[in-house]
Protein backbone atom coordinates (compact mmCIF):
# COMPACT_ATOMS: atom_id res chain seq x y z
CA UNK A 1 0.00 0.00 0.00
CA UNK A 2 1.47 3.23 -1.26
CA UNK A 3 2.27 5.54 1.83
CA UNK A 4 0.45 8.88 1.96
CA UNK A 5 0.79 12.08 3.87
CA UNK A 6 -0.26 12.51 7.43
CA UNK A 7 -3.47 15.47 5.88
CA UNK A 8 -7.00 16.15 7.48
CA UNK A 9 -7.83 14.23 4.61
CA UNK A 10 -6.54 11.08 5.90
CA UNK A 11 -7.24 8.22 8.39
CA UNK A 12 -5.43 6.07 10.69
CA UNK A 13 -6.81 3.18 11.83
CA UNK A 14 -5.44 0.09 13.35
CA UNK A 15 -6.23 -3.34 12.71
CA UNK A 16 -7.09 -6.23 15.00
CA UNK A 17 -7.39 -10.32 13.90
CA UNK A 18 -10.82 -11.26 14.85
CA UNK A 19 -10.33 -14.98 13.95
CA UNK A 20 -7.31 -15.42 16.20
CA UNK A 21 -8.29 -13.57 20.04
CA UNK A 22 -4.78 -14.72 21.17
CA UNK A 23 -3.73 -12.59 18.43
CA UNK A 24 -5.31 -9.51 19.44
CA UNK A 25 -2.95 -7.85 20.92
CA UNK A 26 -0.53 -7.88 17.64
CA UNK A 27 -2.42 -4.70 15.91
CA UNK A 28 -1.11 -2.85 13.25
CA UNK A 29 -1.80 0.21 11.09
CA UNK A 30 -2.12 2.35 7.27
CA UNK A 31 -2.36 5.87 6.74
CA UNK A 32 -5.27 6.09 4.02
CA UNK A 33 -7.11 8.25 2.20
CA UNK A 34 -10.26 8.82 3.14
CA UNK A 35 -12.17 7.99 0.10
CA UNK A 36 -9.90 4.41 0.54
CA UNK A 37 -11.15 3.93 4.16
CA UNK A 38 -14.97 4.60 2.80
CA UNK A 39 -14.58 2.08 -0.30
CA UNK A 40 -12.21 -0.93 1.50
CA UNK A 41 -11.71 -0.99 4.88
CA UNK A 42 -14.80 0.75 7.03
CA UNK A 43 -16.12 -1.95 9.75
CA UNK A 44 -15.30 -5.53 9.00
CA UNK A 45 -12.81 -5.96 6.57
CA UNK A 46 -10.88 -9.43 5.40
CA UNK A 47 -11.70 -11.02 8.91
CA UNK A 48 -10.20 -8.12 10.55
CA UNK A 49 -12.08 -5.78 12.98
CA UNK A 50 -11.14 -1.93 12.18
CA UNK A 51 -10.66 0.62 14.53
CA UNK A 52 -10.84 4.37 12.53
CA UNK A 53 -9.08 7.95 13.89
CA UNK A 54 -9.37 11.17 11.92
CA UNK A 55 -6.35 13.39 12.00
CA UNK A 56 -8.89 15.99 11.58
CA UNK A 57 -10.84 15.30 15.11
CA UNK A 58 -7.25 14.87 16.68
CA UNK A 59 -8.21 19.10 18.79
CA UNK A 60 -11.95 17.51 19.19
CA UNK A 61 -10.94 14.49 20.94
CA UNK A 62 -8.59 16.08 23.10
CA UNK A 63 -11.00 18.45 23.99
CA UNK A 64 -13.85 15.58 25.03
CA UNK A 65 -10.57 13.85 26.95
CA UNK A 66 -9.90 16.73 29.45
CA UNK A 67 -13.98 17.02 29.74
CA UNK A 68 -14.37 14.00 30.79
CA UNK A 69 -10.74 13.80 33.13
CA UNK A 70 -12.57 17.62 34.99
CA UNK A 71 -16.09 15.31 35.38
CA UNK A 72 -14.83 12.30 36.96
CA UNK A 73 -12.16 14.39 39.16
CA UNK A 74 -15.56 16.93 40.05
CA UNK A 75 -17.90 14.08 41.05
CA UNK A 76 -15.77 12.45 43.02
CA UNK A 77 -14.96 15.56 44.99
CA UNK A 78 -18.56 16.46 45.23
CA UNK A 79 -19.09 13.32 46.47
CA UNK A 80 -16.51 13.22 48.95
CA UNK A 81 -17.46 16.53 50.38
CA UNK A 82 -21.08 15.88 50.29
CA UNK A 83 -20.22 12.82 52.41
CA UNK A 84 -18.94 15.15 54.92
CA UNK A 85 -21.62 17.04 55.51
CA UNK A 86 -23.35 14.12 55.52
CA UNK A 87 -21.93 12.16 58.83
CA UNK A 88 -22.80 15.71 60.42
CA UNK A 89 -25.97 15.97 59.64
CA UNK A 90 -29.62 14.70 61.57
CA UNK A 91 -29.33 12.19 58.20
CA UNK A 92 -26.76 9.90 59.25
CA UNK A 93 -29.12 8.84 61.66
CA UNK A 94 -32.33 8.39 59.71
CA UNK A 95 -29.85 6.56 57.42
CA UNK A 96 -28.26 4.51 60.30
CA UNK A 97 -31.77 3.74 61.33
CA UNK A 98 -32.96 2.65 58.08
CA UNK A 99 -29.90 0.38 57.29
CA UNK A 100 -30.78 -1.71 60.52
CA UNK A 101 -34.37 -1.37 59.57
CA UNK A 102 -34.04 -2.51 56.10
CA UNK A 103 -30.12 -4.58 56.15
CA UNK A 104 -31.52 -6.47 52.88
CA UNK A 105 -32.37 -3.20 50.72
CA UNK A 106 -29.44 -1.51 51.86
CA UNK A 107 -27.45 -3.89 50.79
CA UNK A 108 -28.62 -4.77 47.10
CA UNK A 109 -28.44 -1.07 46.68
CA UNK A 110 -24.75 -0.72 47.90
CA UNK A 111 -24.55 -3.76 45.60
CA UNK A 112 -26.15 -2.31 42.35
CA UNK A 113 -24.74 1.22 42.46
CA UNK A 114 -21.19 -0.63 43.01
CA UNK A 115 -21.90 -2.24 39.34
CA UNK A 116 -23.07 0.43 37.68
CA UNK A 117 -20.05 2.73 38.95
CA UNK A 118 -17.27 0.29 37.70
CA UNK A 119 -19.31 -0.33 34.59
CA UNK A 120 -19.42 3.26 33.61
CA UNK A 121 -16.38 5.16 35.21
CA UNK A 122 -17.78 8.55 36.18
CA UNK A 123 -20.28 7.20 39.26
CA UNK A 124 -17.51 6.52 42.20
CA UNK A 125 -19.13 2.68 43.45
CA UNK A 126 -15.67 2.19 45.61
CA UNK A 127 -16.63 5.54 47.48
CA UNK A 128 -20.16 4.33 48.38
CA UNK A 129 -19.26 1.40 49.49
CA UNK A 130 -16.54 2.92 51.68
CA UNK A 131 -19.19 5.80 52.82
CA UNK A 132 -21.45 2.78 54.60
CA UNK A 133 -18.43 1.30 56.77
CA UNK A 134 -20.14 3.27 59.62
CA UNK A 135 -23.63 1.67 59.23
CA UNK A 136 -22.39 -2.10 58.34
CA UNK A 137 -18.83 -2.26 59.06
CA UNK A 138 -15.58 -2.43 57.15
CA UNK A 139 -15.37 -6.21 56.87
CA UNK A 140 -19.18 -6.21 55.23
CA UNK A 141 -18.92 -3.02 53.04
CA UNK A 142 -15.69 -4.90 51.86
CA UNK A 143 -17.20 -7.89 50.79
CA UNK A 144 -20.26 -5.98 49.05
CA UNK A 145 -17.78 -3.60 47.17
CA UNK A 146 -15.91 -7.35 46.38
CA UNK A 147 -18.56 -9.07 44.89
CA UNK A 148 -20.35 -5.92 42.99
CA UNK A 149 -16.38 -5.08 41.76
CA UNK A 150 -16.48 -8.93 39.96
CA UNK A 151 -19.81 -9.06 38.74
CA UNK A 152 -19.01 -5.25 37.18
CA UNK A 153 -15.89 -6.70 35.99
CA UNK A 154 -17.11 -9.76 34.42
CA UNK A 155 -20.04 -7.29 32.10
CA UNK A 156 -16.42 -5.00 31.75
CA UNK A 157 -14.26 -7.80 30.32
CA UNK A 158 -17.21 -9.12 28.11
CA UNK A 159 -17.67 -5.47 26.40
CA UNK A 160 -14.02 -4.91 25.76
CA UNK A 161 -13.47 -8.52 24.26
CA UNK A 162 -17.09 -7.36 21.79
CA UNK A 163 -16.29 -3.83 21.34
CA UNK A 164 -12.77 -3.60 21.40
CA UNK A 165 -10.77 0.00 21.53
CA UNK A 166 -14.15 1.85 20.42
CA UNK A 167 -15.72 0.84 24.29
CA UNK A 168 -12.16 1.97 25.52
CA UNK A 169 -12.41 5.60 23.42
CA UNK A 170 -16.17 5.95 24.69
CA UNK A 171 -15.06 5.80 28.20
CA UNK A 172 -11.05 6.68 28.93
CA UNK A 173 -8.91 9.76 27.71
CA UNK A 174 -6.30 8.87 25.14
CA UNK A 175 -3.58 8.77 27.88
CA UNK A 176 -5.70 5.50 29.34
CA UNK A 177 -6.24 3.99 26.05
CA UNK A 178 -2.67 3.60 24.72
CA UNK A 179 -1.49 2.54 28.06
CA UNK A 180 -3.86 -0.30 27.98
CA UNK A 181 -2.86 -0.65 24.58
CA UNK A 182 0.36 -0.81 25.00
CA UNK A 183 -0.14 -3.58 27.55
CA UNK A 184 2.21 -6.36 26.40
CA UNK A 185 0.67 -10.18 28.18
CA UNK A 186 2.70 -13.41 27.87
CA UNK A 187 0.32 -16.68 28.04
CA UNK A 188 2.13 -18.59 31.11
CA UNK A 189 2.03 -14.77 32.77
CA UNK A 190 -1.40 -13.23 32.17
CA UNK A 191 -2.44 -13.55 36.00
CA UNK A 192 0.69 -11.61 37.42
CA UNK A 193 0.28 -9.44 34.58
CA UNK A 194 -3.29 -8.64 35.18
CA UNK A 195 -3.07 -8.78 39.16
CA UNK A 196 -0.65 -5.92 39.44
CA UNK A 197 -1.77 -3.99 36.93
CA UNK A 198 -5.20 -3.98 39.23
CA UNK A 199 -3.19 -3.20 42.33
CA UNK A 200 -1.32 -0.21 40.97
CA UNK A 201 -4.20 0.97 39.20
CA UNK A 202 -6.90 0.05 41.28
CA UNK A 203 -7.62 2.91 42.72
CA UNK A 204 -7.66 5.45 39.93
CA UNK A 205 -8.48 3.32 36.59
CA UNK A 206 -10.40 0.50 37.88
CA UNK A 207 -12.79 -0.09 35.09
CA UNK A 208 -9.82 0.43 32.78
CA UNK A 209 -8.53 -2.57 33.46
CA UNK A 210 -11.49 -4.55 33.45
CA UNK A 211 -12.24 -3.29 29.74
CA UNK A 212 -8.68 -3.47 28.83
CA UNK A 213 -8.42 -7.39 29.97
CA UNK A 214 -10.90 -7.91 27.05
CA UNK A 215 -9.38 -6.29 24.91
CA UNK A 216 -6.02 -7.16 24.60
CA UNK A 217 -7.35 -10.79 25.09
CA UNK A 218 -6.39 -12.14 28.38
CA UNK A 219 -8.03 -15.40 29.16
CA UNK A 220 -11.55 -15.53 31.08
CA UNK A 221 -10.29 -17.82 33.73
CA UNK A 222 -7.11 -15.95 34.40
CA UNK A 223 -8.69 -12.65 34.32
CA UNK A 224 -11.59 -13.59 37.17
CA UNK A 225 -8.33 -15.32 39.28
CA UNK A 226 -6.36 -11.99 38.99
CA UNK A 227 -9.09 -9.38 39.32
CA UNK A 228 -10.18 -11.96 42.62
CA UNK A 229 -6.93 -11.69 44.04
CA UNK A 230 -6.08 -8.70 43.33
CA UNK A 231 -9.29 -6.95 45.12
CA UNK A 232 -8.33 -8.62 48.28
CA UNK A 233 -4.32 -7.87 48.06
CA UNK A 234 -5.67 -3.85 47.40
CA UNK A 235 -9.41 -3.76 49.15
CA UNK A 236 -8.95 -5.37 52.44
CA UNK A 237 -6.40 -3.05 53.65
CA UNK A 238 -7.88 -0.13 51.59
CA UNK A 239 -11.16 -0.95 54.27
CA UNK A 240 -9.48 -1.60 57.10
CA UNK A 241 -7.48 1.78 56.68
CA UNK A 242 -10.74 3.81 56.40
CA UNK A 243 -12.40 2.31 59.22
CA UNK A 244 -9.73 3.38 61.54
CA UNK A 245 -9.65 6.91 59.94
CA UNK A 246 -13.10 6.98 60.48
CA UNK A 247 -13.15 5.74 63.66
CA UNK A 248 -10.32 6.91 65.11
CA UNK A 249 -8.58 4.29 66.52
CA UNK A 250 -5.44 2.61 65.80
CA UNK A 251 -3.95 5.49 63.74
CA UNK A 252 -0.44 5.14 63.95
CA UNK A 253 -0.55 1.65 62.40
CA UNK A 254 -2.87 2.56 59.94
CA UNK A 255 -0.88 5.18 58.86
CA UNK A 256 2.41 2.89 59.40
CA UNK A 257 0.66 0.67 56.70
CA UNK A 258 -0.66 3.26 54.43
CA UNK A 259 3.34 4.28 54.14
CA UNK A 260 4.50 1.12 52.99
CA UNK A 261 1.53 0.29 50.89
CA UNK A 262 2.06 3.49 48.74
CA UNK A 263 5.85 2.68 48.71
CA UNK A 264 5.25 -1.20 47.47
CA UNK A 265 2.99 0.16 44.96
CA UNK A 266 5.71 2.67 43.67
CA UNK A 267 8.41 0.09 43.77
CA UNK A 268 6.01 -2.12 41.51
CA UNK A 269 5.64 0.30 39.36
CA UNK A 270 8.76 1.36 38.50
CA UNK A 271 9.89 -2.18 38.63
CA UNK A 272 7.42 -3.87 36.29
CA UNK A 273 5.71 -1.11 34.40
CA UNK A 274 7.91 1.44 32.10
CA UNK A 275 4.29 1.87 30.11
CA UNK A 276 3.15 3.48 33.12
CA UNK A 277 5.88 6.57 32.89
Amino acid sequence: MPAVNESQNHIKYIIVKQSRPEKRDESFGYIISNEEFQTQVRGVYNSYVVYSESFSNMHFLKDINIKNNLIIITITIITFWGYLLFLKSPYFEIVSYWSQENPLKFVLYLFLFKIIGTIWPPLTGGLVTLGAIPFIGWINAYLIDFAGSIVAGIIDYHLGKKYGVWVLNKLFDRGVVDRILKIKVRKNREIETVFLYRVILGSTILEGIYYGSGVIGVTFRNFIIASVLSHMAFGIPQFYIVNNIMSMQNLLFSGILMILGIWLLIKLKNRHFDVLK
